[in-house]
């Protein structure tokens, strides 16, 4: 398996194996930025908490390069709105106790395209890895384009 972050800078937040996580997912989350999942796949991550036989994992595609800066976060570049993100992603998956999270890290221009090829293959490669019987993403009536690429 070939994947655009390196397995270690993944999140499991209970220390399995990277392809047990995988293999155990039931409920998967796919999200264009860092705080989607927890809107769109609540549902999936509150079935999954504390129990066995229900495994919430979750994707963001995107790098948080282009989040909101205001308060706190209004001088910080992008390289550090990543690691701000990236945390924060982190710190979900492990209070709701995630089978896994992977953040790809893409940029939302390269999200957008229509043939956006390495997200693709890269999707496609997670999902023969989990094979979920619950998929959550973004609706298609979306008007955010990076969320409708997600989609896509």
């Amino acid at each position: 398996m070939h994947f655009s972050q390196p397995l270690s800078a993944w999140c499991v937040p209970d220390g399995l194996p990277d392809k047990e996580a995988l293999a155990r997912t039931t409920l998967l989350g796919i999200g264009a930025h860092h705080d989607d999942l927890e809107f769109m796949a609540l549902h999936g991550v509150l079935t999954a908490y504390d129990r066995e036989d229900e495994w919430f994992g979750g994707i963001t595609c995107t790098d948080g390069a282009g989040s909101a800066r205001s308060g706190r976060f209004a001088d910080y570049r992008d390289e550090q709105m990543q690691a701000v993100r990236r945390e924060e992603q982190e710190a979900a998956a492990r209070i709701g106790q995630y089978s896994f999270m992977a953040q790809l890290g893409y940029p939302s221009s390269v999200v957008k395209q229509a043939e956006a090829t390495p997200l693709i293959d890269e999707l496609t490669v997670l999902l023969e890895a989990m094979r979920p019987r619950v998929i959550y993403t973004h609706n298609p009536a979306d008007k955010h384009a990076t969320h409708v690429g997600v989609l896509r």
